[in-house]
């Protein structure tokens, strides 16, 4: 996985190369690392990754992605190590650091479910069942998935955040009874990477619950508003273009990627609106 250590001595050496004056137009991009296959940093793409570098490609600004844990975003943002932050929250205190502006609107979006094993919970039907279950979950969930979520949480005792990448695998083992995720992400893993060591684990092994509620929105925190503007006149362009379409369509074939992460970009930009725009809109 490429850090944040090894993403700046790449900056370094291209500083270096250039006779000692950075690239001004290079934007560096933080990206969540355990989004696959938003982000999938053996390979420096991802879903996410090849639309931010498409928007910004087309308005002539280079970047560079660094692929981190939701609080690193958080802190190498106001550090000042990164000048885009593509997990933030307007509800978030502000940083003493840098200046931080926000997207005027939210871009990605996670609709967040309950997964378990078939055979030991086939059917849940809300939070609070999950109260005493053993569950899995990614970092930061607590603060963002609704004040029911949180309850669940904080009163039980087996509930579990994980920085990195889910371990979805900890299902098939018994050693998790539910996983919080968005499905696409869930199913992602199972395929690329648990299967090969857990060959029970197949997707029809799983129930897939829509109990947690309203999506999970993120925002992108810019540093600065020029460098916002950049990336939304970009991502117009992409849209009308059909290179986002192109870019989706690429991740539908190789991963059978959903467009629910879009929902946001869709509605304000698809020649073709999805039906859920009419409410997510108003």
């Amino acid at each position: 996985m490429r850090t944040l250590g090894s993403a700046l001595i790449g900056l370094a050496l291209a500083v270096l190369a250039s006779g000692g004056r950075a690239d001004p137009a290079l934007v560096r991009v933080g990206v969540f690392a355990g989004s696959q296959p938003l982000a999938l940093p053996e390979r420096n793409s991802g879903l996410l990754v090849d639309l931010v570098r498409a928007a910004f490609a087309a308005e002539a600004v280079n970047t560079a992605f660094v692929f981190l844990s939701p609080l690193r975003l958080e802190r190498e943002f106001g550090d000042a190590h990164i000048d885009v932050n593509t997990a933030a929250k307007p509800t978030a205190k502000p940083t003493a650091g840098p200046v931080s502006v926000l997207s005027r609107w939210p871009v990605l979006s996670f609709r967040n479910q309950a997964i378990t094993l078939k055979a030991k919970f086939p059917h849940l039907t809300s939070i609070t069942e999950m109260s005493t279950l053993r569950v899995v979950t990614f970092q930061n969930a607590s603060r963002y998935l609704g004040a029911d979520f949180a309850a669940m949480a904080a009163a039980n005792k087996h509930y579990i955040e994980v920085p990195g990448s889910l371990p979805t695998a900890m299902l098939s083992l018994d050693r998790a009874d539910v996983m919080v995720a968005q499905p696409d992400i869930f199913r992602y893993r199972v395929l690329h990477d648990q299967v090969p060591r857990v060959k029970s684990a197949v997707l029809a092994d799983f129930a897939f619950h829509d109990i947690i509620g309203a999506s999970n929105k993120y925002w992108f925190a810019f540093r600065s508003e020029a460098m916002r503007d950049q990336f939304e006149r970009g991502i117009k362009k992409i849209y009308q273009n059909g290179q986002a379409d192109a870019i989706v369509g690429q991740y539908q074939r190789d991963f059978a990627t959903s467009r629910d992460f879009l929902i946001e970009l869709d509605c304000r930009f698809k020649k073709e609106k999805p039906a859920a725009c009419a409410d997510l809109l108003r």
